[in-house]
């Protein structure tokens, strides 16, 4: 089948927007692999959640989001639930 132009481009198009939007899709479907771990132990799950935070500064860090308000992140301490731990203000997380 010979395609035209103007209907090759229509259904490169319409195959990427299908891929797009099953990609959009699945993306939020949870499993257990997925999911965040669960955690029997308060100090395992602080452990996990420190590493996660430095690599969120990291990430933030990476696209620009590095100063001042822009790159505020904020996690609870599991084992001190009235603590949270955040970047200081006016530092850039690349020197946290």
């Amino acid at each position: 089948m010979l395609l035209g132009c103007s209907e090759g481009a229509a259904l490169v198009r319409q195959t990427i927007e299908g891929r797009r939007a099953r990609s959009l899709a699945n993306r939020h479907a949870a499993d257990e692999n997925t999911s965040p771990p669960k955690f029997n132990d308060p100090y395992e799950e602080r452990k996990y959640l420190k590493h996660r935070l430095a690599i969120a500064f990291r990430i933030f860090a990476q696209y620009g989001f590095a100063e001042n308000i822009a790159g505020h992140i904020t996690v609870r301490d599991p084992v001190d639930p009235s603590s949270f731990w955040v970047n200081p203000f006016g530092l850039c997380s690349q020197a946290t």
